[in-house]
C-alpha cells in the first residue's frame, strides 16, 4: 500500500483495517478489491473481520483469486498439478448464514446451520446406536527392570502399612488376652465358690 495514502498505521493503532486487494507486479493501484475480506494488523482479527462472500457463486471474487494463484503457481512450480475450487452455493431457505456474515459471529454460533429440534431420546438413540461397540488397548510386557522396580514398591508399600497397623494390632491382641485371662478367673473363682458350698452342705 502507498504510504502516503495510508490514513492508519498498526504501529499506532491495533485496531487499523483495510479491505484486500490483488496487485499487479508492476503497478502501484490494485487491480481487483476482493469484497468482504479485511485485512487487520494480525492474523486473527483478519479472519474474524472477514466475511465468505467473496467464496460464493454469485461473486466472481473466487475467479479472480483463482487467475492470480494459478498464474503464479505455474510459474514458480515446475511440475504444476492444478484444479479449481468450487464456490459456496447459498440458498435462503437452508442456510442460517448470510454471505455477508463475518467470521466472528459465525463462530461465536459455533459454525452450526441448523440445531436439530428433537428431543426424543429414544429416537435420537435409535438413530445413533452403535451394532456393536469395540475398543482396543495396548498391554507392554513388562521388563526385568519393571518388574524389581514393580516389587520394591509393594515391599515399600507393605512396609509402611505395616509401620501404621502394626501398633494398633499388638494393642488389640493384648486387650484380649487380658479379657480372657479376665474371664477365665471370673470362671476358676465361680467353679471354686460352687466346690465350697458343696462342701459346706455336706
Amino acid at each position: 500500500m502507498n504510504s502516503s495514502s495510508a490514513t492508519c498505521t498498526c504501529s499506532t493503532n491495533s485496531h487499523c483495517q483495510s479491505l484486500v486487494a490483488l496487485y499487479s507486479e508492476t503497478k502501484l493501484t490494485p487491480d481487483y478489491i476482493m469484497p468482504g475480506l479485511i485485512s487487520g494488523c494480525f492474523v486473527i482479527d483478519s479472519l474474524m473481520l472477514s466475511t465468505l462472500e467473496c467464496f460464493y457463486s454469485h461473486s466472481n471474487c473466487l475467479s479472480a483469486i483463482n487467475y492470480y494463484i494459478k498464474e503464479s503457481y505455474y510459474r514458480f512450480v515446475d511440475y504444476p498439478k492444478w484444479f479449481d475450487v468450487r464456490p459456496l452455493v447459498y440458498h435462503r431457505m437452508l442456510n442460517h448464514f448470510t454471505p455477508n456474515a463475518s467470521m466472528e459471529s459465525i463462530v461465536k454460533e459455533m459454525m452450526i446451520e441448523k440445531w436439530n429440534p428433537s428431543i426424543f431420546y429414544k429416537q435420537y438413540y435409535e438413530l445413533c446406536a452403535p451394532s456393536y461397540c469395540t475398543y482396543s488397548s495396548t498391554v507392554r510386557a513388562k521388563t526385568t527392570v519393571g518388574i524389581i522396580v514393580s516389587l520394591i514398591s509393594t515391599i515399600g508399600g507393605l512396609c509402611s502399612s505395616l509401620k501404621f497397623i502394626t501398633p494398633y494390632f499388638v494393642q488389640f491382641v493384648g486387650r484380649l488376652f487380658r479379657l480372657t485371662n479376665r474371664r477365665q478367673r471370673q470362671q476358676q473363682q465361680g467353679n471354686f465358690s460352687f466346690l465350697k458350698l458343696i462342701m459346706h452342705s455336706y
